[in-house]
């Protein structure tokens, strides 16, 4: 079992403990670290549901209010609850949207094997307005640009760059609208991504290799 089939099952079902997931989280710290973190989540949310509301606490605290205010409204104790659910649904949206931004990168690679194949050099005037459309600027060399255009990605629109490179073709990713915390690594179909952040969003780039990723 390799992370990407450790973590779809782990999201489908947090609770699962076949042989292959144990076995994957003990050989994989950062696998175990997504692991610990989904289940910490999941407990936070069973707390929420499963604790009990002392009787009627609705109706004296709704009572108490009227007499306070003359009208009524909502016991403290459920607005609560009903933040800390919003609070955690959150946390566990953004837990899944920062482990699935870097597969996705390699997704719309894969979507767009022809974008490898091409020889064409872009314009460098084409360039720096992709550059300048996304937020961003270059400052130094990016090698020859083989591939540009304009895409769905993340958050939004940004550019989708190939550039021919003395280790081969790399793909570049801008997502202005797409904000990160950390670098976030991906790996599928044979192909490695590494997102980023940025000065504003986050930009992916994606190779055949890890070594070329990196670099």
């Amino acid at each position: 079992m390799n992370c990407l089939e450790f973590r779809r099952n782990k999201l489908a079902d947090p609770q699962t403990a076949s042989a292959d997931v144990i076995a994957h989280a003990r050989t994989c710290s950062v696998c175990a670290e997504f692991a610990q973190q989904l289940e910490m989540m999941e407990q936070r949310l069973r707390t929420t549901v499963n604790t009990q509301v002392p009787p009627n606490l609705a109706d004296r605290v709704l009572l108490t209010h009227r007499l306070k205010q003359g009208q009524p409204r909502r016991g403290m104790f459920a607005i609560a609850a009903t933040l800390f659910m919003g609070v955690c649904a959150a946390l566990l949206y953004s837990l899944l949207l920062r482990e699935n931004v870097a597969n996705a990168s390699i997704a719309h690679v894969l979507e767009e094997p022809t974008a490898l194949e091409e020889a064409q050099t872009v314009p460098v005037q084409d360039i720096m307005a992709a550059f300048a459309q996304s937020g961003a600027r270059l400052t130094g060399t990016l090698g020859a640009v083989t591939h540009l255009t304009r895409c769905k990605v993340p958050g939004g629109y940004g550019e989708h760059f190939v550039v021919q490179t003395s280790l081969g073709k790399v793909t570049l990713i801008l997502m202005p609208d797409h904000s990160l915390a950390a670098r976030v690594i991906g790996h599928e179909a044979g192909l490695n991504a590494v997102v980023v952040p940025a000065g504003r969003g986050s930009y992916a780039v994606v190779t055949d290799s890890m070594q070329k990723t990196l670099e």
